[in-house]
């Protein structure tokens, strides 16, 4: 049975908590309140974005893939950032996580390796243009007349 991704709203809800995180950050929380939440929005963020990669990148003739790539490439993008700044104990509520650190560094070393490889699949069409996302691939085009004549 084929799985059905909400792209969209998986890339925005993901979205919403990196910036509460960044937010909470900034706060001066309770460690004993929050911490643990923080480190599983953490977490969830890591596992989140690295499901919905992997499934875009099997999904190479879906339609909107490219601008949920983009999306996904600027999620990344700021996560990178969030992490580097934990591990930096930019915050001081980010020493509660050190129990975290050794996860984060390699979550941070696997998004910073995806992002190049965003960058990459996103490349070709910027030289070819935004038209490229709308075109029928191949794939889909046999596909279509392989039912067309099932039908007829």
């Amino acid at each position: 049975m084929t799985k059905h991704v909400n792209y969209e709203d998986d890339l925005f809800y993901l979205h919403l908590c990196l910036k509460g995180l960044a937010s909470a950050f900034k706060l001066n929380l309770d460690a004993e309140l929050f911490l643990d939440k923080i480190g599983s929005e953490i977490l969830l963020i890591d596992a989140g974005t690295k499901s919905l990669f992997e499934s875009l990148k099997e999904n190479t003739g879906m339609i909107g893939r490219l601008d949920h790539l983009r999306h996904l490439q600027k999620l990344n993008q700021a996560f990178i950032r969030l992490l580097e700044e934990v591990l930096a104990k930019t915050w001081p509520l980010a020493s509660g996580l050190e129990h975290l650190f050794t996860r984060l560094q390699a979550a941070l070393s696997s998004h910073q390796s995806d992002l190049k490889e965003i960058k990459a699949l996103i490349a070709p069409s910027r030289s070819a243009g935004r038209e490229l996302d709308h075109i029928v691939s191949q794939e889909e085009f046999n596909l279509l007349l392989s039912q067309e004549e099932e039908e007829g």
